[in-house]
């Protein structure tokens, strides 16, 4: 039971590391989402194409961060469930486990 307890204790630090990783993403997310709209503010302003196509660059960049950060945030958000769902069969388990051991001391005084 003590290995059982431990592991539920694990999986809900990781499931609170998951969350706080959800969370840093969505935040990564948001972030570059402003740098993208300040970007594309920067190109309908500027004058030279030189300036058009190093902002064009920097979009490129941040589009693919973002995009980068969505798969991760669904990466993370897939682990999440997981262990959520592990902790849910191993609390399962321990209480399994503690039914079978009041019966088996009710069993033993019986």
């Amino acid at each position: 039971v003590n290995t059982l307890s431990e592991n539920e204790t694990c999986l809900q630090k990781d499931k609170l590391a998951l969350k706080n990783k959800c969370e840093e993403l969505k935040t990564d997310i948001s972030n570059i989402e402003h740098t993208l709209d300040t970007l594309k503010a920067q190109i309908a302003t500027s004058t030279t194409n030189d300036d058009v196509q190093l902002l064009r660059a920097q979009i490129d960049r941040a589009t693919r961060r973002q995009n980068n950060a969505e798969e991760e945030l669904e990466s993370v958000e897939n682990d999440k469930y997981a262990a959520s769902k592990r902790k849910r069969c191993i609390t399962a388990q321990i209480a399994s486990l503690a039914t079978s051991l009041k019966m088996l001391n009710w069993l033993q005084g019986a």
